[in-house]
């Protein structure tokens, strides 16, 4: 019933695969820096074979005290506890058996030894299963390596270890390293292997497959001067976004102050980041038009600059889709918005609002408010295939006005559902472009869009309305 699941080993993925379709493999790694603490060791002293690790049924004992026979002269470090039947080590002298060890002692003991050895029973299915952290850990040493004939350890054969189930051939094998007669790579080969097995780089890859099983969203912003508002809408983004698989796509209209240069330094920065640097100011739907072209996602949002979004914004608008293939356009609740999207708050300032939004979205989780008939482009959220059906935003409405009634009729007529989730609160500064605009200009800008839209769509343009428990 997993939505993903990653194994360790060839033989785990092969029983996995078996139960599901989405399997992957992730191979245990090691902590670099830390066992690279033993790469020195001190070459005035018995030489030593050692292990470190469980000692249990599957531990090859016998294998042990052949080895004891065979180098009496040399010490046979076991760190671990015991829980292996087989007692026949301790008649052995020269086998020094020292219990656990906290983790941060370890390298004070791997660093002395010459040869490490990992001696399983191979004839097991937990070993034929087992993908050996210590492989990793002996190799951030720089340690020559014997093994018995781990499946998980046979690409590395003879070149980053020794694998051996034959009780003599294990012990010459050591032999050879003891006196470094042995074809082994060298330290410098061993520790570039290791690094780059470092559990950074696992979780890298466990990232990517976590990721991979979500969705992703692209979130267009456009941007006209008015660079701290950008600024903090971004930052806003990147401290309260958990969801694992998103982008963020910056359009400049031409702004005169320095957001082009604060957008080219977000892009170096992230990898996740996309801007585009327009020439002239394009106005509202063309400039968000160029991001919905270069955005990549499966769901786009398109926010506006002004606005500062909460904790769980993104993951809260998504799972209404999930709930309604016939949702189309979604928007959030907010402080400042002249239609039912607008909610009374008791916040005073922006430093209250994140505690509001909360408390907000936990009394209200999983809700919708139903009786909207347009949403505006503050913040709404559409999957991609409403762009493959209805289209781009219509650029006939110039520097803006309208086109969030145009939208949001178009996707109404195709049979899809507009929406508020009651859950996700955005906060909006609110209109601050148009603010710099005269209100004559203004008034005009309206009339002409308002003229545009009935035509279009051979309608009544109706006045947009606040909630009837929104208290002016």
């Amino acid at each position: 019933m997993s939505d993903k699941v990653i194994a360790s080993s060839d033989f785990l993925y092969e029983y996995a695969s078996k139960h599901n379709d989405n399997v992957s493999i992730i191979r245990n790694g090691t902590e670099y820096d830390y066992f690279h603490e033993a790469a020195d060791n001190k070459t005035d002293r018995r030489k030593i074979i050692g292990y470190y690790g469980a000692i249990s049924t599957w531990f090859d004992m016998k294998l042990v005290c052949e080895c004891a026979k065979r180098f009496v002269d040399t010490d046979i470090v076991l760190i671990g506890d015991i829980t292996n039947e087989d007692t026949s080590y301790k008649s052995y002298p020269n086998i020094k058996t020292l219990g656990e060890m906290p983790y941060n002692k370890l390298v004070d003991y791997l660093k002395d030894f010459d040869v490490c050895i990992i001696p399983f029973d191979t004839s097991t299915d937990l070993i034929k299963a087992t993908n050996p952290v210590k492989f990793y850990e002996y190799l951030s040493a720089g340690k020559k390596i014997v093994s018995t004939e781990i499946p998980e350890l046979q690409p590395y054969r003879d070149r980053l270890c020794y694998l051996e189930n034959d009780y003599d051939r294990f012990n010459d094998k050591i032999e050879l390293c003891l006196n470094d007669e042995d074809c082994l790579a060298d330290k410098q080969e061993m520790y570039a292997f290791a690094r780059n097995n470092d559990w950074d780089h696992r979780f890298i890859e466990y990232n990517k497959e976590i990721t991979s099983l979500y969705k992703k969203i692209s979130i267009v912003i456009l941007c006209y001067n008015n660079l701290q508002y950008t600024r903090n809408c971004v930052e806003s983004i990147l401290n309260n976004t958990a969801y694992p698989d998103y982008e963020i796509v910056l359009v400049d209209n031409a702004s005169s102050d320095d957001t082009a240069s604060y957008l080219k330094e977000l892009d170096s920065k992230y990898e996740n980041i996309i801007i585009q640097l327009n020439d002239v100011n394009k106005g509202f739907a063309a400039g968000n038009n160029d991001g919905i072209r270069l955005a990549t996602g499966d769901y786009i949002v398109l926010l506006n600059n002004d606005t500062l979004v909460t904790r769980g914004w993104l993951s809260n608008l998504i799972k209404h889709f999930e709930k309604d293939d016939k949702l189309g356009l979604l928007g959030p609740v907010t402080n400042s918005i002249g239609n039912e999207a607008r909610i009374n708050v008791s916040y005073e300032t922006v430093d209250q609002m994140p505690s509001f939004a909360y408390s907000y979205m936990v009394e209200h989780f999983n809700q919708e408010y139903l009786d909207v008939k347009v949403l505006a482009m503050y913040c709404v959220m559409f999957p991609r295939k409403i762009v493959d059906e209805v289209g781009l935003l219509d650029e006939n409405y110039g520097r803006g006005m309208f086109e969030d009634d145009d939208y949001s009729y178009a996707i109404q007529k195709k049979g899809y559902r507009i929406t508020i989730a009651e859950d996700v609160f955005i906060h909006h500064f609110g209109s601050e472009s148009f603010n710099k605009i005269d209100k004559k200009e203004l008034a005009e800008i309206f009339e002409e869009n308002k003229r545009y839209f009935e035509e279009k769509w051979n309608t009544k343009w109706v006045a947009h309305k606040y909630r009837k428990e929104y208290v002016e």
